[in-house]
């Protein structure tokens, strides 16, 4: 959580220091072959997979707003506000969301 509910001095205005809206960039993610457990980098088989539409998917889950999927370096990137980062653990949303990309698998 960036600004936990019981800090001693209050938390900055919405909009100011960390309390604001947030481009997340995660590197790395390619689905991964379920019969050699490596990752699936080719452009052309991810497209076939809908692997972009399934990353919006999975965005939209953790209450984020899916900005832009980069298959070349596996790089996603998504927005999240600061009403969405309320109450969240950032960290673990990001994890939530790796988990979620590494458990798409294909035959």
């Amino acid at each position: 959580m960036v600004y936990p509910d019981d800090l001693s001095e209050p938390k900055p205005a919405v909009g100011e220091e960390l309390n604001k809206r947030a481009i997340v960039s995660m590197h790395g993610f390619w689905p991964k072959d379920k019969q050699t457990h490596t990752p699936i980098k080719d452009k052309d088989r991810l497209q076939r997979m809908n692997y972009t539409k399934k990353l919006e998917g999975l965005v939209e889950k953790i209450g984020g707003t899916f900005v832009d999927y980069k298959p070349e370096k596996g790089t996603c990137e998504f927005e999240v506000s600061e009403t969405a980062m309320r109450g969240w653990d950032l960290i673990g949303r990001g994890m939530k969301l790796l988990l979620l990309c590494y458990s798409v698998v294909v035959n």
